[in-house]
């Protein structure tokens, strides 16, 4: 006889949806993994853990060529798997889009325990003042 573990995550709505108790709702599973990356993406660093985060603001106003699309790419890469322990399969894709001067960012991660792949997509406004 064996036994299958499903393992569950859970965090609290970063956008503070509400229950029907009136209390903060929860999201689970991908949505919380989903969560968690773009949290780590968008975020430079956190008191006291100075590796938290991707550090995207130093490719604001940057050239969008190859080799900086690139590198930002890695960035990511190495900032999700520094700090989300929860997956498994990981894959980066930036696209510049010259006509508005955005990046599409779009990560591509297999939670561990799960053969599904999710995704989470950010739009970053490079140029932004």
């Amino acid at each position: 006889m064996s036994f299958i573990q499903k393992t569950n995550y859970q965090d609290f709505d970063l956008y503070f949806g509400k229950t029907l108790k009136g209390d903060v709702a929860k999201v689970t599973n991908e949505r919380a993994i989903g969560q968690s990356i773009r949290v780590i993406v968008m975020t430079k660093s956190k008191l006291f853990k100075k590796d938290f985060g991707a550090g995207i603001e130093s490719y604001f106003f940057s050239l969008m060529d190859p080799i900086t699309m690139a590198n930002l790419r890695d960035d990511i890469q190495q900032a999700i798997r520094r700090n989300e322990p929860r997956i498994s399969g990981l894959k980066v894709v930036t696209e510049f889009q010259p006509d508005n001067n955005t990046v599409i960012i779009s990560v591509y991660y297999q939670p561990t325990g799960s053969n599904k792949v999710a995704v989470v997509s950010m739009v970053l406004d490079i140029y932004k003042k």
